[in-house]
């Protein structure tokens, strides 16, 4: 039944990210309990890909940190600079 809403809408105009957001409004199922469900043609490509790209930081951002803490085996402070 999903499929054929999912196939409803996009004859209606609605894109694959859209059809994921809009079938999650009208039913009772989460945007992602739908993306398990639907093909792949209903849903927004390279959705998975592109979010964990965003996740991900290069360390090129950071220039200098300064860590500190106590040497596990002597108790003594220590400062470490990390490039």
């Amino acid at each position: 039944m999903i499929i054929q809403m999912a196939e409803e809408l996009r004859k209606q105009g609605y894109k694959p990210g859209e059809i994921v957001r809009k079938l999650a409004e009208e039913t009772p199922y989460s945007k992602q309990g739908i993306s398990q469900i639907l093909p792949k043609k209903y849903k927004l490509e390279h959705a998975g890909a592109k979010a964990k790209t965003e996740k991900n930081i290069s360390v090129k951002h950071f220039t200098n940190l300064n860590v500190s803490g106590r040497d596990a085996r002597s108790g003594k402070k220590v400062k470490q600079t990390c490039l």
